[in-house]
């Protein structure tokens, strides 16, 4: 009976510091949690300066009101955004990048625990996309395309040719943020052709889509030159300038080609129209 009595009493002294224990632990974590917050919203280590340096077209300020957008609030209603610890860097570079479809690229860093640094690079006008042939008389909306054929930003109107032109392929409505082709390695030898077309002593005007893989190249003069993109660009180039560097065998006076079209879609075989005077 005394034993009884002396192991009741024992279960009684365990539970009893468990909940002692348990009680402690909770309490040690609502301090820590309770000094977590306190430290992190101290000022010392809150982003109060945003610093933007790259931009020439987008305005500094329009930019540094996107990044605060990110920075306002707290995480659980606790944290705050703008702590130099807990800042998230991916998520400010996606807005940037989302936001102003111009931002090549986002270079972010912090310094003195206060001072968000935000080094962008914009994309530079490589050529245009417009969204109305040149032929059918209407006013052509265009848009800047980079290197890659990336559509990012309206463009004013130009006049004479201070940009090649692109037509076809994009959502008319709202090409910005698109590829004018879904490769831009397919995009590098289709400009690449155009820029080489220039040494030939010929004027490239713009590129028309006819399908996924053919297109037509207008020149000075009216002429055309028709092209397959499922062989390479640069083999066609080769012989399409062989052909030209020929004697006497396609008319040309100066820079303008005396053709209604030259094709250049079936590999070795190359065919063309003279353009009746």
């Amino acid at each position: 009976m005394v034993r009884d009595i002396r192991g009741a009493e024992y279960v009684k002294q365990k539970r009893k510091t468990l909940q002692i224990r348990l009680g402690v632990f909770i309490t040690s974590l609502f301090l820590l949690g309770g000094l977590s917050v306190w430290l992190s919203g101290l000022k010392s280590i809150q982003i109060d300066t945003v610093t933007i340096s790259g931009a020439t077209v987008l305005p500094a300020l329009t930019l540094e009101k996107s990044v605060r957008e990110v920075l306002l609030g707290k995480y659980l209603r606790l944290f705050p955004k703008a702590n130099i610890f807990l800042y998230k860097k991916k998520e400010i570079e996606k807005k940037l990048l989302t936001d102003f479809p111009r931002i090549q690229s986002v270079d972010i860093a912090t310094f003195d625990n206060h001072i968000l640094s935000i080094i962008i690079v914009e994309r530079e006008p490589f050529a245009l996309w417009c969204d109305t042939l040149p032929l059918l008389g209407s006013v052509s909306k265009c848009y800047f395309l980079d290197s890659d054929g990336f559509v990012f930003d309206h463009a004013p109107q130009f006049s004479g040719n201070a940009y090649f032109k692109y037509y076809g392929f994009l959502p008319y409505e709202a090409p910005i943020g698109s590829y004018y082709l879904s490769s831009t390695t397919q995009f590098h030898e289709l400009s690449g052709f155009v820029e080489n077309a220039q040494k030939l002593d010929i004027t490239p005007l713009y590129m028309t889509v006819q399908d996924t893989d053919s297109f037509e190249l207008y020149v000075f003069g009216g002429g055309k030159i028709l092209l397959d993109t499922r062989e390479s660009l640069i083999k066609v180039f080769e012989r399409f300038s062989a052909l030209l560097k020929t004697p006497n065998l396609v008319p040309r006076k100066g820079g303008e080609l005396l053709v209604e079209y030259i094709d250049l879609r079936f590999g070795n075989k190359m065919f063309f129209k003279a353009r009746l005077p």
